[in-house]
């Protein structure tokens, strides 16, 4: 399997009008059609499909969407096409829904001037997307500019734009992280999330989950063929009415919504690759997934609202002190002490006997720690905080000079090849170098020689014995640690991952679409479930305390695995 068909498995081919009619539409084709759409019920309908995306999965909206929007002339000519090229296509997508939703936002009329079915904004809005698709669609296998550097930027990217998580993993991680290891931290490096969300916003961590909670509970059951009208949207002054902490909840709310129009931006001069420049920069979106209009809030994206109690605190915490002058090196530190001990403390639940510790001659860490796979064989972790910049969304510098790439990649691995050579005084064989950050870099063996350019001159690859270092994402490292829970020995999970088709693969990708497919069903990693539920149960029971709590006792003591009182 190539690098690029590996990709489009994951991220899905877009399918266009160019691909279909062989046509190369102009931007302003977009803007005319929004034009002559009304603003609200056109926000419903892209509202629906935006929640359906993350309650149903994409395959499942693709054929309720394609039944719907689509005549059938054109279902059928597109499912010849697909047998034709034996590739999965995707006409509806959420890169797509981003920018026909900010589409709505600026030019759809809200007046009530245009009257419109919905059924007739169903057929504009499914012309809309194999419009939409050629401005964010996949560029060729080496980039827009035919460079493997341009390919690994756009990877990079695309990657961070379609990142997903877990949200029975993230709201216990972020809870556990932000704020239940804070005993855990050495003092001086301590940093209460919590006291600071309350004293900058109004709304402490609690708060935060709750009213994401709270949100969930409205849109986490709506599905694309069972919409409830009734609950497309909440109105803010009485949504958490008779909550005890409804003005906190309500501040929340109130950050997490953008305004229905920002000002008009030059749509109609940007070229196919500047829409996708707009595209990634949508960082408003990833913290900002609900929008106002006519006094009702409506989600735009539930998978950015779920991946907000992870992602959001650590963003809300260094805008503010960057906003406000204050250094961020108390909080980098707090995040990366907590986020090495969340980590061991799995890793060591897990591995049992195999976890192991082990410094150099020199007195040195070799790594946050090792896993023993066998006497001839060490697995090193090295955990790191490091989130995706600006840099890495922007995309316009050389690879070289990129701080996520340098921070999550070249740094880890120039000190682990520094330790190496000390540690080969009393080690002499087989070492797999692992890095753990919360947003792994995309790999694969197009953008696999970009970073390895970047490090090559290190000694740790003039080892023999040193094999292809491995980067995991948070979620990743949380279901490898499942695997082995439910059975599955390590050894064997990343001999699979060296071997000559996945060697130089996204770890994610490897799990995902090699590994849990053999084993019937993802596996659950049991402390991070239990911490989870537990979490939510609380959570929810102050939000709603007339609901009834879950009658199922943790499985697994998970407050004592991870050292919590």
């Amino acid at each position: 399997m190539d690098a690029l068909t590996k990709f489009r498995t994951t991220h899905i081919s877009r399918l266009s009008v160019k691909d279909i009619f062989g046509l190369e539409p102009e931007f302003k084709n977009l803007i005319e059609l929004f034009q002559k759409m009304p603003a609200e019920p056109t926000l419903t309908l892209l509202s629906n499909m935006a929640v359906s995306f993350a309650n149903d999965g994409l395959p499942a909206v693709e054929t309720y969407l394609r039944k719907e929007l689509l005549s059938p002339d054109f279902r059928a000519a597109l499912e010849d096409k697909e047998r034709r090229d034996s590739s999965r296509l995707s006409l509806f997508n959420e890169m797509t829904l981003v920018l026909l939703t900010d589409l709505c936002r600026e030019f759809s009329p809200n007046d009530n001037s245009i009257q419109m079915t919905f059924h007739e904004i169903g057929r504009h809005l499914g012309y809309g997307f194999i419009v939409g698709n050629y401005f964010a669609n996949l560029p060729n296998e080496h980039g827009s500019d035919g460079s493997r550097e341009s390919y690994t930027k756009f990877a990079i990217r695309e990657s961070i734009f379609n990142e997903h998580d877990q949200f029975r993993y993230c709201l216990g991680r972020a809870k556990i992280i932000y704020d239940l290891l804070k005993a855990k931290v050495p003092p001086a490096h301590r940093f209460d999330v919590s006291a600071f969300l309350l004293a900058q916003f109004g709304f402490s961590l609690d708060d935060y989950f709750q009213a994401i909670i709270a949100l969930f509970s409205q849109w986490g059951n709506q599905t694309v063929s069972k919409w409830d009208p009734s609950r497309n949207f909440i109105v803010d002054t009485n949504f958490f009415a008779g909550t005890e902490n409804h003005e906190n909840l309500s501040r929340v709310i109130e950050y997490l919504t953008q305004a229905w129009r920002l000002s008009n931006r030059p749509f109609v001069d940007l070229v196919p690759e500047a829409i996708r420049e707009y595209l990634y920069s949508q960082f408003e979106l990833k913290s900002k997934p609900l929008i106002k209009i006519n006094g009702r809030t409506y989600p735009l994206s539930m998978r950015f609202l779920m991946l907000l109690s992870w992602t959001g605190p650590y963003y809300l915490v260094i805008d503010r002190l960057r906003s406000i002058g204050e250094p961020r090196d108390q909080f980098f530190h707090y995040l990366g002490h907590a986020t090495e001990f969340y980590c061991s403390a799995l890793a060591e639940y897990t591995f049992k006997k195999k976890f192991i510790r082990r410094k150099t001659p020199a007195g040195h860490p070799m790594g946050d720690f090792i896993i023993e796979v066998n006497p001839g064989w060490h697995i090193v972790f090295e955990i790191k905080a490091t989130r995706p910049n600006l840099d890495a969304i922007r995309g316009d510098r050389p690879l070289k000079d990129n701080s996520t790439v340098r921070t999550a990649w070249i740094e880890p691995l120039t000190q682990f090849s520094v330790r190496l050579i000390e540690y080969r005084h009393t080690f002499k064989k087989r070492i797999t170098p692992v890095i753990v950050t919360p947003s792994a870099l995309f790999m694969n063996e197009i953008t696999w020689p970009c970073y390895f350019e970047l490090v090559q001159h290190l000694s740790m690859f003039q080892d023999q014995n040193c094999e292809t270092p491995v980067l995991l994402d948070l979620e990743t490292f949380e279901v490898l640690c499942a695997c082995v829970q439910s059975g599955h020995p390590v050894g064997e999970i990343f001999r699979q991952k060296n071997s000559r088709n996945w060697r130089h693969d996204e770890f994610k990708n490897f799990l995902y679409h090699f590994w849990l497919p053999r084993m019937r069903g993802e596996p659950t990693n049991e402390p991070v479930r239990d911490a989870s539920t537990n979490i939510f149960e609380l959570l929810k029971q102050r939000l709603f305390p007339s609901a009834s709590p879950l009658s199922d006792e943790p499985e697994v003591d998970w407050r004592a695995i991870l050292g919590i009182q």
